[in-house]
């Protein structure tokens, strides 16, 4: 049973794992990503969703910590996931935005450019589509030559799959009729 997460849920929950986790006397990063990066700091009228990507500390008890909370708050066992990982370049240190600390837990968020780029490169048709054309917006880039630019510098010696870029080349002259 997918439960649907508002930015209020988000906030509630994300804060209430680091807190967790931060009891737990485990220290690290946990860096938001996804739909509720998204919905949480980008695109406020952006749909709800159903879980939360992010990149965990690598410790064995913040699988506990999920599960301990998928108990207790009714929620489905992959609330919190890290299955976004794939998407995430290597070299982003300077692409997270920190929100905030709790003890020894440091909750950050990826910039809208990171989304975009790691949106880009899941594009799961109609999935990600809404959020690539927002955060297209968002970003203020107008060309396709902008956005593979930005695409090439965080996805260091990757092209856009042909795709996409003609999905994106729809988006942005549906974005410049409407700017009219």
């Amino acid at each position: 049973m997918a439960v649907l997460f508002d930015k209020a849920e988000l906030e509630r929950l994300i804060h209430l794992f680091a807190s967790r986790v931060n009891e737990e006397g485990i220290s690290g990063t946990i860096s938001l990503v996804g739909g509720a990066a998204i919905s949480l700091s980008y695109l406020h009228d952006r749909e709800a969703t159903t879980d939360i990507d992010a990149l965990l500390p690598s410790d064995l008890r913040i699988s506990e910590i999920i599960a301990e909370m998928a108990v207790e708050e009714n929620l489905d066992e992959n609330w919190i996931n890290d299955a976004a990982k794939a998407y995430v370049p290597f070299e982003t240190e300077q692409q997270w935005v920190d929100l905030y600390r709790v003890g020894g837990v440091l909750v950050r968020i990826a910039t809208a450019e990171l989304l975009l780029a790691m949106k880009l490169r899941a594009d799961r048709g109609f999935r990600d589509r809404p959020d690539i054309e927002g955060l297209i917006k968002l970003c203020g880039v107008t060309s396709i030559s902008e956005i593979e630019n930005l695409y090439g510098g965080i996805h260091h010696q990757e092209v856009i799959q042909e795709k996409t870029r003609l999905v994106v080349i729809g988006m942005l002259k549906k974005i410049e009729e409407s700017a009219i």
